[in-house]
């Protein structure tokens, strides 16, 4: 219980800590852990926990997308691949698919491994420019 106690404090320490980037890199990062349980409780024939970490993964997914500016084109292109994973995620809690999650799973994978890319590259043009 103790060790809960001091996982749950660095979570919340880390995420008042966070920047913006840090924050969305946050949410891939625990949306990925939750499809990666999905997929293990899946195969446990857990239904039950299946669902709930495949809804938690969505919810975050639609989170993530409510925060797009439609004005923008390549908003309307991360929307479009928030809808492609989401619907992947909804067709495997449907039919307990494993082959539907381990798709979602690497689309977000690849999804925060460009968002890590972007803010990198972004802290480099800054620092240039100051």
């Amino acid at each position: 219980m103790k060790q809960e106690n001091i996982l749950k404090e660095y979570s919340d320490n880390n995420i008042l800590q966070s920047t913006p980037e840090g924050l969305i890199l946050l949410l891939y990062n625990k949306c990925i852990s939750n499809i990666e349980a999905a997929k293990y409780y899946n195969g446990k024939k857990n239904i039950e926990k299946t669902n709930k970490y495949l809804q938690k993964s969505q919810d975050i997914l639609y989170y993530l997308q409510s925060t797009l500016d439609n004005k923008f084109e390549i908003s309307k292109q991360l929307s479009t691949m928030y809808d492609f994973i989401i619907n992947q995620l909804t067709v495997a809690n449907i039919k307990k698919d494993s082959e539907k999650m381990s798709i979602a799973l690497d689309f977000t994978i690849q999804m925060r491994n460009l968002w890590v890319e972007v803010t990198q590259e972004n802290r480099k043009y800054k620092s240039k420019a100051v």
